[in-house]
C-alpha cells in the first residue's frame, strides 16, 4: 500500500510518498535537536540491562547506592546510570554484557581517599584514564569491574556497601562552599 500526502500551493498540486519506517520512535518522542527525554533514556537502560542479562547484578549495585546515599537522585545515560549528589555526579553504574562496572569519579575519591584502599587491593579495577594509579593520580576514576558469572558481587558487597556508606558519611561532612560554586 502506497499513501501520499497532497499539497497545493499557488495552484500547483504537490504529492509526497508516505513512508512508514519500522522500529520509528512516536512523534511526541522525537526531536529536532537530538534530546531524548529522560523517560526514553529509562526505557533504553531497562533495555540494556536486560540484553546485557545482568538484571539482578543491576538492581543490587543500584539499591546498594539508594540505600547508601539516601540524598541521592540518578540520571539515565547512554551506558548505564548516573547518581548525583545535589547536582554533581560523585558515580555511575555501567551496564555490559555479563557485568556492571561502578565508577566512583575523582571528586568520589577525594572525599575519603584512605577508604579506597581496601577494595582497590580486593576488586578487580580499572582507571580512567586508562593505567593510571588509582589512589596516588588525584585526576582519575576508579571503576569497579563485577562479572556476573564469576559471583563477584558476592565477594565483594559487604566491601563496596562499606565504601558507599563511608563515601556518603564524608560526602555529608565535608565544606560545602564546593557545592555552591
Amino acid at each position: 500500500l502506497l499513501t501520499f500526502h497532497g499539497f497545493e500551493h499557488d495552484g500547483r498540486t504537490f504529492l509526497a510518498r508516505q513512508v512508514e519506517v519500522e522500529g520509528a520512535v512516536e512523534p511526541e518522542r522525537r526531536s529536532t535537536t537530538g534530546y531524548i527525554s529522560v523517560a526514553e533514556r529509562r526505557e533504553r537502560l531497562k533495555r540494556r540491562v536486560e540484553d546485557s542479562g545482568v538484571p539482578e547484578l543491576f538492581d543490587a549495585v543500584r539499591d546498594m547506592f539508594r540505600r547508601n546515599w539516601p540524598a541521592s537522585s540518578t540520571d539515565p545515560r547512554l551506558y548505564g546510570l548516573s547518581i548525583r549528589l545535589q547536582r554533581w555526579a560523585y558515580a555511575r553504574i555501567d551496564v555490559w554484557k555479563g557485568g556492571v562496572t561502578i565508577i566512583f569519579h575523582a571528586r568520589t575519591k577525594a572525599l575519603c581517599l584512605d577508604e579506597f584502599r581496601q577494595p582497590v587491593k580486593e576488586i578487580r579495577y580499572k582507571t580512567w584514564p586508562p593505567n593510571r594509579e588509582p589512589l596516588e593520580d588525584r585526576g582519575t576514576s576508579i571503576d569497579f569491574i563485577l562479572n556476573a558469572e564469576r559471583g563477584e558481587w558476592e565477594t565483594h558487597k559487604e566491601r563496596l556497601h562499606a565504601l558507599t556508606g563511608a563515601v556518603y558519611e564524608a560526602w555529608e561532612s565535608r565544606d560545602h562552599d564546593e557545592d555552591s560554586a
